[in-house]
């Protein structure tokens, strides 16, 4: 079965902030309808592309669709985005949620890390598996993906892949497998091992949190 997610720190956490609602500006202040109630209060942490890192005042569960609104006056007034929640957690006693949106943040609602080129967030996971290359001779091998974003993944292999080459992973999850296939973008070596960054080919990387979203 895949293992349990973990959001990847946003950079105030990094910085060990007492709570990320400290570094968090009112104008990014939202109120959530899920099913757990309507009108809930919430915070964006980080928000980039189609991607939301949020605090919220009430539990959100894996694959909860939810809608969040901008409160009005604030920077995130006059906004109405539905989404679906793909990772739980909590810290120092406030719940946060990773969510995709079916659309893309409006900009006024982004909040990026100075200086972020990237166009997704990134979540750390640890979903053990076999990894196929697709145009070498060693087969599958054992593979771990370390974390995902919307485009792709990060793998830990003892085999390095060549860079361009297409590779399939292959989980199982509820009992069912699962797979991804991919182009490898990037290879470096890490304590006797290797990190392998792939691109997913017609499928988004939240499938590896159980999440399935159409291509846009």
């Amino acid at each position: 079965m895949m293992n349990s997610l973990r959001l990847s720190s946003p950079r105030a956490r990094r910085m060990n902030l007492e709570s990320p609602l400290q570094q968090i500006s009112a104008q990014h202040q939202i109120t959530m309808d899920c099913p757990a109630g309507s009108g809930v209060d919430g915070w964006i942490l980080e928000a980039n592309g189609f991607d939301a890192h949020i605090s919220s005042s009430v539990a959100l569960q894996h694959g909860d669709r939810i809608t969040i609104h901008g409160v009005p006056g604030r920077t995130t007034g006059g906004f109405h985005l539905p989404g679906t929640v793909h990772w739980v957690g909590e810290r120092r006693g406030n719940v946060e949620a990773g969510i995709v949106f079916d659309q893309c943040i409006p900009e006024p609602m982004q909040l990026k890390m100075v200086g972020c080129q990237r166009e997704s967030l990134r979540y750390s996971c640890r979903v053990n598996g076999l990894l196929e290359f697709n145009d070498q001779v060693e087969g599958s091998i054992a593979a771990t993906a370390i974390n995902y974003c919307r485009h792709g993944a990060c793998f830990r292999v003892l085999v390095p892949p060549r860079i361009g080459a297409t590779v399939q992973f292959t989980w199982v999850s509820e009992e069912k497998e699962r797979c991804l296939d991919g182009v490898v973008h990037w290879v470096i070596g890490q304590g006797g091992a290797y990190l392998a960054g792939a691109e997913f080919i017609g499928c988004y990387g939240y499938a590896l949190a159980g999440i399935m979203v159409p291509m846009s």
